[in-house]
């Protein structure tokens, strides 16, 4: 079997603040074109998406109707599955009741295939005989113990696998490493860090066995300016992946770089100064309004970007007080 892996695609028609599009909605719709394309045009019939298919879980009637209809085209023509598990952003408040959905949705009106963590998909291949079971873990879920260890098992979970840490105090993240020992898989499709990486092990008289990171289908912050937006083709048989970019256009024509790069300049430096206070002399016996005082004053030798920035937080602090 051959099928598409890709994940974060965060459709949404709140173009961020760092985007240049007229249309951003409809430039997350055109990706989305190119992949189902790719699929089309490959006999590919089976797409898996790990997750953050949208934005919010408060899509708009719109941009559900759009992403329907599309899907709809490519299912009923190209005869094309598509996959699916919840990441954060298509639950409401980030909780684990499901009903109320963009993804239900999607799925009551027959486009896409949820993959329930209390189920598994099971099927045998009609092209290569193989049997694949196919398993789902949403964000913040558990996933299922494999039930045939001689199929081809793939799993398809929401959850921050990472290579080297994002950031250095980064803690709640699982190294890829680990995620080959914990879970047995010969395939397994990770969302939620938008960087895209892959990974492999070999274990002695074992087929090779993979992880898979999509990274984000758009680039909407100035973090992603090196980000090349891609999906992976996966090939159960000859067990290999291929790395595939999608058509995107120049960094400098669809975001503010110099604008972003200045406000990640500013934010860089905020983050340093609440640190240094944080380990300053500064007494827990001084109160509320002579604490402020004193981070403001402390505050004047900051840029002036990072003392607007600080100087609006203390208002808000004092506002309340």
């Amino acid at each position: 079997m051959k099928f598409i892996a890709c994940s974060d695609f965060h459709i949404t028609d709140h173009r961020p603040k760092s985007r240049l599009d007229s249309d951003y909605f409809e430039t997350c719709i055109n990706k989305l074109k190119q992949i189902y394309d790719y699929a089309k045009d490959n006999n590919i019939s089976r797409i898996i998406q790990a997750g953050d298919f949208f934005d919010s879980a408060r899509a708009s009637d719109y941009i559900k109707q759009k992403v329907i209809s599309l899907l709809s085209e490519y299912k009923n023509s190209n005869d094309i599955t598509t996959s699916v598990i919840f990441g954060q952003h298509d639950l409401r408040f980030h909780n684990s009741n499901i009903e109320n959905t963009p993804l239900k949705v999607l799925e009551s009106a027959g486009v896409v295939s949820i993959l329930y963590n209390q189920g598994v998909h099971a099927f045998t291949d009609t092209v290569t005989g193989q049997h694949i079971y196919i398993y789902g873990a949403s964000w913040n879920e558990t996933p299922q113990e494999i039930k045939d260890k001689d199929a081809i098992n793939i799993l398809v979970m929401h959850k921050m696998i990472i290579k080297d840490k994002l950031w250095e105090q980064q803690e709640d993240a699982t190294f890829v490493n680990n995620l080959f020992r914990q879970f047995p898989h010969t395939y397994m499709i990770t969302g939620d860090n938008h960087q895209h990486f892959t990974s492999s092990v070999s274990p002695k008289g074992k087929d090779k066995r993979f992880a898979i990171n999509c990274g984000s289908l758009m680039r909407s912050s100035i973090i992603q300016t090196a980000h090349k937006p891609c999906f992976y083709v996966v090939d159960t048989l000859a067990n290999t992946i291929e790395h595939v970019l999608l058509k995107v256009a120049e960094i400098e024509s669809i975001m503010r770089v110099e604008q972003a790069e200045e406000e990640k300049r500013t934010n860089d430096d905020l983050a340093a100064f609440i640190e240094g206070i944080q380990t300053s002399e500064l007494t827990a016996e001084m109160n509320a309004v002579n604490f402020i005082q004193n981070i403001r004053k402390q505050a004047e030798q900051e840029a002036a970007p990072v003392q607007e920035a600080i100087g609006n937080i203390l208002t808000a602090v004092e506002n309340t007080l």
